[in-house]
């Protein structure tokens, strides 16, 4: 699928910024789409390293920024890793406030309320969770990067526990 078939679903300065360096959807970022991405349906997308799902979790996290709809956290299990995203995300998107949150796990970081992406390691937004961090009611996605490590015996389990905690809260959030 061509990149301007989507043009109508995203934001006009995310599109502007994709089109230059993405000509067609690649078979993931596309069938994402079709099963509903840009219309904020949960998903799980599994597939290669450099396939394609950095872009989907883009397009996703920028059209619920822009449009209003709330918050974004996007968890990853290494703080070296939400460090470049941070770098990452904060140069292609300097329209969207950008927050990482990957420090002291004793702090709820009120501060975090003025951001509308945050950046945080799992073990950091168990943290912010279990502190019942005020802006968590403000969420409307979370994108959970490298989920395979679900079955990692030093991360898997704060993972689990985050996404469990997500769900319960879902009900009462509605993220």
């Amino acid at each position: 699928m061509k990149i301007f078939k989507i043009k109508p679903k995203i934001p006009e300065r995310v599109y502007n910024i994709i089109k230059k360096d993405v000509k067609e959807l690649r078979p993931c970022q596309y069938k994402a789409v079709k099963k509903g991405l840009l219309d904020g349906k949960n998903l799980l997308i599994c597939t290669p390293t450099a396939s394609g799902k950095t872009l989907c979790a883009e397009l996703a996290f920028t059209k619920t920024i822009l449009e209003k709809k709330g918050k974004t956290v996007y968890v990853v299990p290494l703080k070296a890793l939400a460090s470049e995203k941070f770098k990452d995300f904060k140069q292609k998107y300097p329209f969207i406030k950008t927050a990482l949150s990957i420090g002291d796990i004793d702090s709820s970081d009120p501060y975090l309320a003025d951001y509308d992406l945050i950046i945080a390691t799992s073990e950091k937004f168990d943290s912010l969770i279990r502190h019942r961090a005020v802006w968590l009611n403000d969420i409307a996605l979370v994108v959970i990067d490298e989920i395979h490590l679900l079955n990692d015996s030093r991360r898997g389990p704060t993972l689990e526990i985050v996404i469990t905690i997500l769900r319960k809260l879902q009900k009462t959030y509605s993220f």
